[in-house]
């Protein structure tokens, strides 16, 4: 029953006010379609192109429409959009299985209210199986009072043994498609879904940014999940070791059937404008996940970081994960966008720099670098100081590096060596870490710094 493919209906209009009317035929193929569904509204005049997905509030206009017997339903531009980024982040939702299984759902019930009433679905679902429970208003709703058996269904609720009532299949009312529709949704093995919620990142009350989660259940655990791979839960309180009652949470990264960060840039803008203090959904950050909080750091960079060094970019969030990774792009960000720090600063073989030569000139430095994508030698131009041996031949430190400029960044197999590393000379190369000063090590690509002049 998941969205394999996104189905289109296309109207045109070249009126001053642009209009077109679906036909009831099209609100009936809507209500019974089991895939995605988009309304494309093209205003010949302007050469404008408008969109609304069938969602919720569209599936509960056309069920009105259709119980008041209307025969059409009027689209224009004032319910729809022509926003490329919209239309991006609505399908990003639309399209996932989760949101059709509900959206089928929803269809299912008003199905079983047009025939019954106002009725309560419930969806039970353990390790066995999963029961879906209709709740009506009255017992006798269910029943077709023009049966001619109908007495004998009255006669069983007021005069007979409640547990032992035998009622003629008959008398029901045929609500077998409803039924075989809630019956397809619910055999599907998937994490009941609570819905997709617009979740607001608030400081001082302002709201300063607003993303797309997943609403789900289990247990007594709720968590906001993300199709990159996020999912951040939060339990109803437990006891713990102190005897004292708390909120239990996690921060999950998977990379099972997770997306490519980048699909999602209203995503990377969310995580990349967490601070401390912020709320996530009315919830403090820095008490709830306050890993969330070293993520957007990392994250608010990671676009400039790509675009700076000319790489298509195909991480995901999971390798966030790791620290290595998480040090490697923040040297990178230090290295080129930090305007005021000199990350690389180095003398070799001596303590004593009064007997060398500080010039500046424009240098070359190969770095070897590590990301998620593989591994790569990106060269870098910087105006610099330089010390210079007595003969000015040899470099023997940096003293400052400036204006950074990015010549090239290869792809290069595997070195085994996952810091980064500044290549020095053919024999020697600098290696930073996160847990301790740089060190000289051996060169693994025999290449080093160019002095331009």
């Amino acid at each position: 029953m998941f969205a394999e493919f996104l189905l289109v209906n296309v109207k045109s209009s070249a009126k001053n006010n642009p209009f077109n009317t679906l036909t009831k035929a099209d609100m009936e193929f809507s209500l019974k379609s089991a895939q995605p569904l988009v309304f494309i509204l093209v205003d010949i005049n302007k050469r404008e192109v408008f969109h609304r997905f069938f969602d919720e509030e569209l599936l509960f206009e056309f069920h009105e429409r259709l119980l008041k017997n209307k025969k059409s339903f009027r689209i224009d531009p004032s319910k729809m959009s022509n926003d490329v980024s919209h239309f991006n982040e609505r399908l990003s939702t639309i399209k996932k299985r989760s949101y059709q299984n509900r959206l089928g759902l929803l269809k299912a019930r008003l199905g079983l209210q047009k025939l019954i009433g106002n009725i309560k679905l419930r969806i039970d679902q353990t390790e066995d199986g999963s029961v879906a429970i209709v709740e009506v208003n009255e017992v006798e709703d269910l029943f077709d009072k023009t049966h001619k058996l109908f007495p004998r269904v009255r006669e069983s609720f007021l005069a007979n043994d409640i547990g032992k009532i035998s009622l003629p299949q008959g008398t029901f009312k045929n609500m077998s498609e409803q039924l075989d529709d809630i019956a397809d949704y619910i055999s599907l093995k998937t994490s009941l879904v609570y819905g997709d919620r617009l979740v607001k990142l608030e400081r001082e009350g302002k709201t300063i940014a607003a993303c797309h989660f997943e609403r789900r259940g289990f247990g007594d655990e709720t968590a906001y999940y993300h199709p990159s791979g996020l999912s951040l839960t939060l339990s109803k309180r437990r006891k713990a070791e102190d005897n004292h009652y708390h909120h239990f949470t996690e921060v999950i990264f998977t990379q099972n059937n997770a997306d490519i960060m980048f699909e999602y840039p209203e995503f990377i803008n969310f995580l990349g404008k967490i601070r401390e203090g912020d709320t996530f959904d009315g919830l403090p950050v820095a008490e709830t996940w306050p890993n969330l909080i070293y993520l957007g750091v990392v994250v608010k960079y990671i676009p400039k970081i790509y675009d700076t060094l000319a790489l298509e970019p195909y991480v995901q969030l999971s390798a966030l994960n790791k620290s290595e990774t998480v040090f490697s792009y923040m040297f990178i960000k230090k290295l080129l966008l930090d305007k005021k720090d000199t990350l690389i600063h180095f003398v070799l073989g001596t303590d004593d720099i009064s007997s060398l030569k500080l010039k500046k000139h424009k240098i070359q430095c190969p770095f070897l670098i590590s990301l998620p994508e593989g591994q790569f030698v990106a060269t870098i131009e910087f105006n610099s100081e330089l010390y210079l041996n007595e003969d000015s031949v040899y470099i023997m430190g940096i003293k400052t590096i400036r204006n950074p400029v990015v010549i090239s960044c290869l792809p290069i197999e595997s070195t085994g060596i996952l810091e980064p590393v500044l290549l020095l000379t053919e024999d020697i190369a600098l290696a930073f870490f996160v847990d301790k000063q740089p060190e000289i090590i051996d060169n693994p690509l025999n290449t080093g710094i160019i002095v331009l002049g």
